[in-house]
């Protein structure tokens, strides 16, 4: 390594303040002009990988920016995670019936035996209308109400840290990000100039892509009214990144997870139906493949167009690494399928929003 290559240690070594909503206000009012506000989307099923990519997207963000002239400042980013606007404690939440498996269930439904109890009614806790969403979308768009989110319903929720995201990485992954999108930014002519008058929020959540047209044309209910409000959170967006996983793959993710076993192994108790297996086959997976029609019933053809397109574009040129592919679904990037690590996702990711940012800043 020569004196000038640059060394990415942890995000503690480099001193980087993540989630500093002090200092982020502080960088916004010295800016005198942070009047952009750039918002990236991460939506898909249970464990599809949206809180890991939101937090290495923070990290890569806060690296690129404050590296580059004339900022010297921290860049104004936030993360927001949906699941900690789920709304407790309601009179009347949403319900649906599941008919518990046997056996694995058994604890947490505390079942007697393979028909004991036949069903379940339980609280709908993957449906548009159990998150206050017309909270989430204020906290995106107005930065006078950024401090309120403390004050969100589900404040317990606690997501992963950036440093357990980028111990999932493979040495070299970061720096080769912020790379690719320092390198994206400055394909713009001379953007970085700007990169101080723009804030960042990333949002994720596992209905924030949510459609269904015609209970939102036509409903009247809280399930209309709240897909009604994202799609003009949608429509706010100027990144739309959707990360798809196949049922088995997601099954086994959620069910690896500490909070989806039965204590003393895990931390799911009896009566927690929402964490058992029933619940994800019956509720948790029709609501993800209804509310994501519009892009999952396009994805096959999508992807035989993306493979056709790149080994076209690829003859005579250099092999293209995977997370070069682009995949675009009615103007929502779709994770293409023959990227599956955490290191492919990222890098996917970043080359999609510098692109992005670099053509938003250029409106500064």
């Amino acid at each position: 390594m020569n004196d000038t290559e640059e060394v990415y240690p942890s995000t503690a070594a480099l001193n980087l303040p993540l989630n500093n909503d002090r200092q982020n206000r502080k960088v916004a009012d010295a800016a005198g002009k942070s009047t952009v506000n750039f918002i990236i989307g991460i939506s898909g099923c249970s464990s599809a990988g949206k809180t890991t990519l939101s937090l290495l997207l923070e990290v890569v963000l806060r690296y690129a920016l404050r590296r580059m002239p004339p900022v010297s400042e921290l860049p104004d980013i936030t993360v927001i995670h949906q699941d900690t606007y789920f709304l407790q404690h309601l009179p009347h939440p949403p319900v649906t019936t599941i008919r518990p498996h046997w056996p694995e269930d058994r604890l947490v439904a505390q079942m007697t035996g393979p028909d004991n109890p036949p069903a379940i009614l339980v609280e709908d806790r993957d449906c548009v209308s159990c998150c206050d969403v017309e909270l989430l979308a204020r906290h995106i768009e107005e930065p006078g109400a950024r401090p309120e989110r403390y004050r969100v319903p589900a404040p317990d929720v606690a997501p992963a840290t950036p440093e357990a995201a980028l111990r999932s990485l493979e040495p070299g992954t970061l720096e080769k990000a912020v790379e690719r999108l320092k390198g994206a930014i400055k394909s713009g002519d001379d953007v970085s100039a700007s990169a101080i008058a723009c804030r960042v929020t990333i949002v994720e959540g596992f209905t924030l892509l949510a459609r269904d047209p015609d209970l939102e044309s036509t409903g009247a209910g809280s399930e209309a009214r709240n897909l009604r409000a994202l799609r003009s959170l949608q429509e706010r967006l100027d990144v739309a990144l959707f990360l798809p996983v196949d049922r088995d793959e997601a099954r086994a993710r959620r069910f690896v997870r500490r909070k989806y076993r039965d204590t003393p192994e895990g931390d799911r108790k009896p009566g927690e139906y929402w964490k058992c297996g029933a619940y994800f086959d019956q509720v948790a997976w029709p609501h993800y493949e209804r509310y994501h029609r519009h892009i999952l019933s396009n994805l096959a053809e999508a992807e035989a167009y993306a493979r056709d397109k790149a080994e076209q574009q690829g003859k005579g040129e250099r092999e293209k690494h995977v997370w070069e592919q682009d995949l675009c679904i009615s103007g929502v990037y779709v994770r293409p399928p023959d990227v599956t690590s955490v290191d492919d996702t990222l890098l996917w990711a970043v080359g999609i929003v510098g692109a992005a940012l670099a053509t938003r800043l250029l409106e500064l």
